[in-house]
């Protein structure tokens, strides 16, 4: 598996977007797949924000990871975001989604971030393995949710995160 831009694999982002719209969709009534995928688009940029990153193995897509400015419309006052996490089921439990988490907070280190913010419903302990920590409990588009920041030099000391 290597982790790449999708700025240089355009032609995966109709299934991206299918597999986010499938995955997040029901949060944004009167979304499109259409409108998913033209989001996706606005997210390539190599060395800056909005950023995609893809997980391959060989030319398979196996997941993604994006690196916004705003992933949450109630907390407009914190970014930038890790968003997007998503692993395609056959490749689940495989350590994709920590390996791009981990390849996004090397981007932003190399982009001059110094603390990213992320939101999850359900994978708090995955995050807080990778360094992340809890900063708050909320609901966003009707789930509970758990914001997470990194502060990411306080990870030099982690091995699974350094460069």
């Amino acid at each position: 598996m290597h982790i790449a831009s999708l700025a240089d694999h355009l032609d995966l982002i109709d299934t991206i977007a299918r597999w986010h719209w499938e995955q997040w969709g029901h949060a944004a009534p009167g979304s499109s797949v259409e409108m998913w995928a033209e989001h996706l688009r606005r997210c390539t940029n190599h060395d800056r924000l909005p950023t995609t990153y893809i997980a391959l193995d060989g030319t398979e897509l196996c997941g993604t990871v994006l690196l916004v400015n705003h992933d949450m419309s109630t907390h407009r006052e914190l970014s930038p975001w890790v968003a997007g996490v998503f692993v395609a089921p056959a490749h689940r439990r495989k350590g994709i989604a920590s390996a791009l988490v981990r390849h996004a907070v090397q981007q932003a280190v190399l982009m001059g971030i110094a603390r990213l913010y992320l939101y999850t419903e359900s994978a708090r302990k995955l995050y807080e393995k990778l360094g992340w920590r809890a900063i708050a409990d909320d609901h966003y588009e009707g789930q509970p949710v758990t914001i997470m920041a990194l502060d990411i030099a306080d990870t030099a000391g982690h091995a699974e995160l350094a460069l």
